[in-house]
């Protein structure tokens, strides 16, 4: 075949003659406007159609937009409070440093002051708070400058004017209550 008679170059291509030629049926007029407004309704039905999925996207890019822009207002919010949170942090860290400070001083000094305490002494004060540690060491110290109780035989160890060991940790454990009761007790008997 010659370049200029292929199907590239554009010419026509001859149909063998023994291929049957489509035919279009005829319809009649009756058939045609029957089609004709079934095609009109079908495009009407796809016009609404698209119509109410258009509203429905209009209405999903409102909501959308809405929760965007509550959610930019609550993290402004959240920023303020945070902004405020902060400033509140540093104009009371002055007083924290100087809280810290004092307590750490404070807790020095009760250590120091525990060197001079029995070993029984030491335990009994060991789990108290920090002030009230400092009160018992006081009254510890205070009771040792007045005279000594007289120790006498008693079974369980009992000192005169004071309580065995394990009862005091049994008061202790049940809250210093009756502890306070007995020393506030045994301190007046001796008149300090």
């Amino acid at each position: 075949m010659d370049e200029q008679n292929t199907p590239a170059s554009g010419a026509n291509v001859a149909l063998p003659a023994n291929t049957p030629q489509p035919q279009t049926p005829e319809l009649s007029s009756e058939e045609l406007q029957n089609s004709l407004h079934a095609a009109r309704r079908r495009e009407q039905e796809a016009a609404d159609k698209l119509t109410e999925t258009t509203k429905r996207l209009e209405t999903l890019e409102a909501q959308q937009k809405e929760r965007k822009e509550t959610e930019l207002k609550d993290q402004e919010k959240w920023q303020e409070l945070a902004l405020k949170q902060e400033s509140e942090l540093s104009e009371l860290k002055p007083y924290r440093e100087k809280w810290e400070a004092w307590e750490k001083q404070e807790a020095e000094k009760v250590e120091s002051e525990m060197e001079g305490l029995s070993d029984i002494q030491k335990e009994i004060v060991s789990g108290l708070s920090l002030e009230t540690r400092m009160k018992a060491i006081s009254e510890f110290k205070g009771s040792a400058n007045t005279s000594k109780p007289g120790i006498t035989a008693v079974k369980g160890g009992k000192v005169d004017g004071l309580l065995p060991i394990d009862e005091i940790w049994k008061m202790r454990n049940e809250g210093n209550k009756e502890w306070l009761a007995h020393y506030e007790k045994h301190k007046s008997k001796q008149g300090v």
